[in-house]
């Protein structure tokens, strides 16, 4: 083995690069669906990273609920704003 071989990176499998660019790029949505469709990959090392992808970028179930008691605390002001009368 040359050195030039040795301090060459191991190579990556293709789809850990495809989700590599595409956290890159900060697409998280496009991560999500391709660390869902290789979670149930052959190669283990694909695999593992597919579900690591997947628990870093899962939706918070607290964002949705903050998103939901805003959107109706809005809606209650909105309601009693233009209840009253002017």
């Amino acid at each position: 083995m040359t050195s030039t071989e040795s301090d060459a990176p191991p190579q990556m499998p293709p789809e850990i690069e495809r989700m590599n660019g595409a956290l890159r790029r900060g697409d998280h949505a496009s991560l999500r669906s391709l660390a869902k469709r290789f979670a149930t990959h052959d190669d283990p090392a694909v695999r593992d990273a597919a579900r690591a992808g997947l628990e870093r970028f899962a939706r918070d179930p607290w964002i949705d609920a903050v998103f939901a008691v805003t959107a109706l605390l809005m809606i209650a002001l909105a309601a009693h704003y233009l209840g009253r009368p002017h």
